[in-house]
């Protein structure tokens, strides 16, 4: 595979050896030994990390592997739709935590309550009617968009 010559000839070249780049991107020697040979796929992460240590470009590493711009394409792309994915995890989060904050603004107040319910089992099944009734009835619970999955 041509971008690992690559690799190899640019590390060698900037006088860094093997054991230089592993802990220059914190991978045990071996390991890194084993990349250059082909034998442990590089993620995107880490071809970035390689190209910025020995201060290439992604492109100048891939070279002339299935035609370099092929492959920068391919990976590019790849960061768009993960960088798309975490904002839509990010999102999911966001309003999970917003309806958790509206969840205990209900509750609020309801401490003493359920603190003297649980004593005795006596209401505490009304209390916790009560605490869904508000969160199911609450405007700005009922406002937020909830995330397709």
């Amino acid at each position: 595979m041509r971008y690992l010559e690559n690799i190899r000839e640019l590390r060698k070249a900037k006088g860094l050896t093997q054991m230089d780049m592993s802990e220059k991107i914190g991978m045990a020697k071996n390991n890194y030994g084993k990349v250059e040979n082909g034998h442990i796929e590089l993620t995107v992460k880490r071809l970035y990390e390689i190209a910025d240590i020995l201060g290439v470009s992604v492109t100048t590493l891939l070279g002339e592997e299935t035609g370099g711009n092929e492959r920068v394409a391919e990976l590019e792309k790849e960061i768009v739709q993960l960088q798309a994915e975490k904002a839509k995890v990010e999102q999911s989060l966001n309003t999970i935590n917003r309806m958790f904050e509206i969840i205990a603004g209900a509750m609020k107040g309801k401490e003493a309550e359920l603190e003297g319910s649980l004593k005795g089992n006596s209401g505490f099944l009304n209390l916790i009617q009560d605490i869904a009734e508000d969160v199911s009835n609450d405007e700005k619970l009922n406002s937020i968009k909830k995330p397709k999955i």
